[in-house]
């Protein structure tokens, strides 16, 4: 019976110890989907998806919208001006930014200020497309769509980075 009550001991004390020095990293979602949708589309923003997610959460806007309105200004970043880091035609698209990280951070904050103040392309369009908003607003919702259609269930291992 002593025996027993040791090794339920001894297990428990290993559980406890291992559980208390293995701390697990929570894995968001959001970027995991959107890092395989870009991946799917070749996108050479498939790195910065963690990037678009802190800084759509930094600045309250749904973490899809930024890159839907890549995908409808650049084809996700295959088709801008080379070496402006812009790929969601801020500007014309020629504006030019230092990095991609750095694009991302300042159009996520613009969108929430004047003359923007939207959060989603309905409320954006006028301003941000105004020869064509409606079809721009309906492609920026379609992508966005498609973002969180993407199933993040099946995406290797390896990529979801959870450290213990």
């Amino acid at each position: 019976m002593n025996y027993k009550k040791l090794i339920l001991a001894s297990l428990f004390s290993a559980l406890f110890v291992f559980s208390a020095a293995a701390p697990v990293q929570a894995v968001d979602l959001r970027v995991v989907k959107l890092k395989k949708y870009f991946t799917k589309l070749n996108s050479p923003l498939a790195d910065k998806a963690e990037v678009f997610v802190a800084e759509a959460d930094k600045n309250k806007l749904d973490y899809r919208l930024l890159p839907a309105i890549s995908g409808v200004e650049s084809t996700f970043a295959k088709n801008y001006i080379e070496g402006t880091f812009n790929a969601y035609g801020w500007g014309g698209g020629e504006i030019r930014f230092e990095s991609w990280e750095a694009g991302i951070k300042k159009i996520s904050q613009s969108l929430t200020q004047k003359p923007y103040n939207g959060v989603d392309p309905d409320q954006l369009a006028p301003t941000y497309c105004p020869p064509n908003s409606v079809k721009w607003a309906f492609n920026v919702q379609f992508f966005m769509d498609q973002i969180e259609k993407t199933e993040a269930a099946d995406l290797p291992v390896k990529e979801l980075r959870i450290t213990i």
